[in-house]
């Protein structure tokens, strides 16, 4: 007798299978596209070039940084920004601080357009208005005209807002030869919270360079502002790139090395803890320091309008979640 055919009275496995419904199919792509919008979002402020950076850390009051800078550093100097983002720290110096020259520089272009927009934020429209002033509304909603284009000389020159300017470049140079060619321009240079950003994107020798650079752009007795990020906060940045893994990884010269290595390696004479500015994110509550390069026979002062060459192409950023 012959066994019996269970063929058409059996099923698979897979017939058990629950079958995906519309709206699970749907969950699945809208999760995989928000995945997907935030490693995009990712690459295009893999510079740290994020269009609501001060929103995010300041909430709309000032920043705490502010309170630890003093006049002497400021007042009647020529002042260096690296990594000014939308200009608002920057602005700030040049309105309060009294600079003779301010110059905030960003790898990110938009952000220069962004920070040069922010400029009418700062000033305060108190201008005789004429007849022939058209039109009006310009200097109300975007500020004061350009100096260079001011004809009646109604606006004192190297008073704010003239005497501040924003540049789109990348402050990382391509060669230690370039960095060996620059000259002494600046008295006091700010590097806030950019150390990562560059680490990560051009290693170990990107960041040498950065302040290599800086050391050299700097006059006799002139001061470097340094606000450098804690090594464990660039391991949620490390996977943007390939490239940025690998510098991760590579990296000898750790943040908490930077001090010596500024005194030792690239020549600074002091180095002073200027505070820690307290912050209800922990991790904007970093220390700030002041380096001093060693005074020498004086130099004749020339006006500050900064020429760059951008040593490495730059494609087009946008911006990402917050996290500095």
């Amino acid at each position: 007798m012959s066994p019996p055919n269970f063929k058409n009275h059996t099923q698979t496995s897979e017939s058990f299978q629950p079958k995906q419904s519309s709206q699970q199919k749907w969950s699945k792509r809208a999760n995989m596209k928000e995945k997907n919008k935030k490693k995009d979002e990712a690459y295009r402020f893999r510079y740290g070039n994020y269009h609501q950076y001060y929103g995010y850390r300041n909430h709309g009051q000032m920043d705490s940084r502010m309170s630890c800078m003093k006049q002497e550093w400021f007042s009647g100097k020529d002042v260096l920004d690296i990594g000014c983002n939308a200009g608002h720290f920057t602005l700030a110096i040049a309105k309060y601080f009294t600079p003779s020259s301010i110059i905030g520089i960003d790898i990110d272009h938009t952000l220069i357009k962004m920070a040069m927009k922010n400029v009418r934020h700062y000033t305060t429209p108190t201008y005789d208005f004429e007849e022939e002033d058209f039109p009006v509304s310009f200097a109300v909603c975007h500020g004061p005209i350009a100096q260079m284009m001011d004809a009646k000389g109604r606006y004192p020159a190297g008073n704010f807002p003239f005497n501040v300017q924003f540049v789109q470049a990348n402050f990382v140079l391509p060669s230690d030869e370039l960095v060996d060619m620059q000259d002494q321009h600046f008295d006091t240079v700010l590097c806030l919270s950019l150390t990562k950003w560059v680490h990560l994107n051009w290693g170990d020798i990107g960041i040498k360079r950065m302040f290599r650079r800086i050391f050299n752009l700097l006059r006799p007795g002139g001061n470097l502002i340094l606000e450098a990020q804690l090594f464990k906060s660039y391991n949620k940045r490390k996977n943007i790139t390939v490239k940025m893994y690998q510098h991760y990884n590579q990296i000898e010269l750790l943040p908490e090395m930077f001090n010596d290595y500024l005194l030792k390696d690239v020549g600074f004479e002091t180095c002073d803890l200027i505070d820690i500015p307290a912050h209800s994110s922990q991790g904007f509550s970093r220390p700030m320091y002041l380096f001093t390069k060693a005074a020498s026979a004086e130099m004749k002062r020339k006006h500050v309008f900064y020429h760059y060459s951008s040593d490495s192409s730059y494609e087009e950023c946008d911006n990402e979640e917050l996290s500095d």
